[in-house]
């Protein structure tokens, strides 16, 4: 029983000798903020104004039955976007403050809600 209780606790040693990333599982409870950001055939900045410290972020197209949006970056369009369709309305992204989200529409004016948290 000795050598088993030596050999735990020289593994336990081992392993957190090689621990190189620290993992947070508390929930994300500090703060949320919701948005609507109306979108054309003009790149918009999803939400219009973030927020600050935010850690996580989803996206939702209000307007799905009947309109597509396109997310990306500043030079989003429907050729290189990523859909927020009818058939996959929402994504959720692990994103902090300093990345800008940008959305497309063909045209019309669609309603894209955020939900930040941080």
């Amino acid at each position: 029983m000795r050598k088993i209780l030596i050999v735990i606790f020289v593994l336990g040693i081992c392993v957190s000798a090689y621990a190189t990333e620290i993992v947070r599982i508390a929930p994300l409870t500090i703060q949320i903020k919701s948005s609507t950001t109306t979108v054309a055939g003009t790149a918009a900045k999803v939400p219009a104004v973030g927020l600050v410290g935010r850690e996580s972020i989803a996206l939702y197209n209000v307007t799905n039955a009947t309109e597509s949006v396109w997310c990306g970056g500043s030079d989003v369009s429907a050729a290189n976007g990523f859909p927020l369709t009818s058939s996959s309305p929402a994504v959720s992204l692990d994103l902090d403050d300093s990345v800008d989200i940008f959305c497309i529409s063909d045209g019309s004016n669609v309603d894209v809600r955020s939900l930040e948290v941080k």
